[in-house]
């Protein structure tokens, strides 16, 4: 018999426990990185300041103001530190207003690509 996780700590800081659904066997790691989400919306694209809370092999859960965000968009993640890369992402759900997940959306990760710039080292 498994036992429950008690919390997943990364960096000093512990994600709770998480009841993954049925087939997720990532483990989340913790985050805290500011990104932005590129988001193509009708004609324009928008670009949306958030922060990756956590991450696991098949996606990310981010924090932000994602007011026209949708279930079913395809956007892309690039994070403002760290590693350099880009993110495509579906995103699988947005948190509902009053939620305990209010200004959340969960990101399945489509596509990462490594980029070349200036934050390389």
């Amino acid at each position: 018999m498994r036992r429950k996780p008690t919390g997943i700590g990364t960096r000093n800081k512990t994600v709770p426990p998480y009841s993954a659904p049925e087939g997720r066997h990532s483990k989340r790691n913790a985050a805290n990185e500011r990104a932005s989400l590129i988001v193509n919306l009708e004609s324009s694209r928008e670009k949306i300041p958030c922060h990756i809370i956590d991450m696991t092999q098949e996606g990310f859960r981010v924090r932000g103001n994602f007011g026209q965000l949708k279930r079913g968009h395809v956007v892309e993640l690039n994070p403002s530190e760290g590693p350099s890369y880009t993110a495509r992402c579906r995103v699988m759900w947005v948190g509902k207003p009053g939620s305990t997940q209010d200004g959340e959306a969960g990101l399945e990760l489509l596509l990462l690509n490594p980029s070349l710039d200036s934050r390389k080292g």
